[in-house]
């Protein structure tokens, strides 16, 4: 993410990624205090904004 703020530091850059492991490790990064996500491992569908686990 700091990359591309880096790359394109004129554009207001709000991103964030959803990154999975090998193992099915689901973890997760953004730069935003609104950017709001989501996932789903079997039988249970997550989502999550500002750090609260939305169910």
């Amino acid at each position: 993410m700091n990359l591309v703020n880096k790359r394109f530091p004129s554009i207001p850059n709000t991103i964030g990624l959803i990154a999975v492991s090998s193992k099915g490790e689901v973890g997760a990064a953004h730069n935003s205090d609104n950017l709001c996500w989501a996932y789903m491992i079997p039988d249970t569908p997550l989502a999550y904004l500002k750090a609260k686990v939305l169910r």
